[in-house]
């Protein structure tokens, strides 16, 4: 439990260094989550092509939310033929395009306080370390530029290589150039802020996925939940995978418009008082649809934070693994919590 006016909550315990440590060098909540993201990019490969939500609302900072989903390809390019039900479906046609990088570099636009280069060098060294030299230098230009760093023609070359017509795919030069977040005030209910919600499609293939929960030490609290496909398809180059997360085309059958967005809405939750001040900010881990609505509740006497996430992880169903949950200290200056239960 941490006794710093700052802390941190992750779902994977190896990204959890490098969001404290961002907030330990008067990060905001924002760095810390774009940090942790990042360094699991360095870690999994499919995390840098994945989807990435985050939520934030605080003291001066106001309240915002930035949706980075995974989007169905084929902008800019006729239909293709598509598939026969009884065909083998090739791995490119089944890749999608990520708006993570976006998302991120538009939350850290709002309230980011340490430099993109800064967040990425620790995660890049790590990823150099493993022997990801492709992956390492992807993450250097991340610092250097943001969400920029995938639309590089050097980049897009390499991922069209694997994903475009000319090998059954459909991702186009038009889809990540297009690939932006989607920006906006919160949901508000009575108790609870949350991203507003998009019309999505199921992805056709299982998801993974990690939670991060920071408050620094203005107060101003932060989630983020992040998916991607474990077994997506090598960007040899880069060394990063994309998630096969594409709804195939199928001859007689629509096609999924290219730019809807696929996967799970993020289970990610701002709590506040009865004034509107958000005193915690709760994550789910999992890879799956996940309720939200039994958090909209007063807090209440005699319930901690600590039973409010046991009981509503227990009530989930299998895919959700756990939770983790930060709290503001009551005074200011006064210490946060940073919490994490599995089921």
């Amino acid at each position: 439990m941490a006794r710093n006016p700052f802390g941190a909550a992750v779902s994977d315990p190896r990204l959890a260094d490098a969001a404290n440590a961002a907030l330990e060098r008067s990060g905001t909540a924002v760095d810390a989550c774009i940090a942790a993201f990042l360094m699991a990019s360095a870690i999994v490969p499919g995390v840098l092509l994945g989807a990435a939500t985050l939520l934030t609302a605080g003291p001066g900072v106001g309240a915002r939310g930035f949706d980075g989903p995974l989007l169905q390809p084929g902008k800019g390019a006729p239909r293709p033929r598509g598939f026969h039900r009884d065909e083998d479906i090739l791995p490119a046609a089944r890749i999608s395009v990520s708006a993570a990088l976006a998302a991120l570099y538009a939350a850290h636009a709002h309230d980011g306080s340490l430099s993109l280069t800064e967040l990425a060098a620790p995660a890049a060294k790590a990823a150099a370390a493993a022997g990801a030299k492709g992956r390492a230098a992807l993450l250097k230009r991340v610092g250097a530029g943001g969400h920029l760093a995938v639309r590089d023609h050097n980049f897009v070359r390499d991922l069209v290589e694997v994903a475009g017509r000319a090998v059954g795919g459909c991702v186009t030069d038009a889809d990540l150039e297009d690939a932006t977040a989607v920006v906006a005030p919160p949901d508000r209910s009575t108790h609870m802020l949350r991203v507003a919600s998009s019309m999505r499609v199921p992805s056709p293939v299982p998801l993974d996925g990690f939670a991060v929960c920071a408050c620094d030490g203005r107060g101003v609290v932060a989630v983020l939940h992040a998916v991607h496909d474990p077994d997506g398809v090598v960007v040899p180059t880069r060394e990063v995978t994309a998630s096969r997360a594409a709804v195939p085309v199928m001859r007689g059958v629509p096609r999924v418009t290219p730019g809807t967005a696929i996967g799970p809405h993020a289970p990610i939750a701002l709590l506040a008082d009865d004034t509107g001040v958000v005193w915690s900010g709760i994550a789910f881990d999992a890879a799956v649809e996940v309720g939200l609505d039994e958090l909209d509740v007063e807090r209440a006497d005699g319930i901690t934070i600590e039973q409010t996430l046991r009981r509503a992880v227990d009530g989930k169903p299998a895919g959700v693994r756990g939770a983790c949950a930060v709290v503001r200290a009551s005074v200011a200056g006064g210490p946060v919590r940073a919490l994490v239960v599995q089921r």
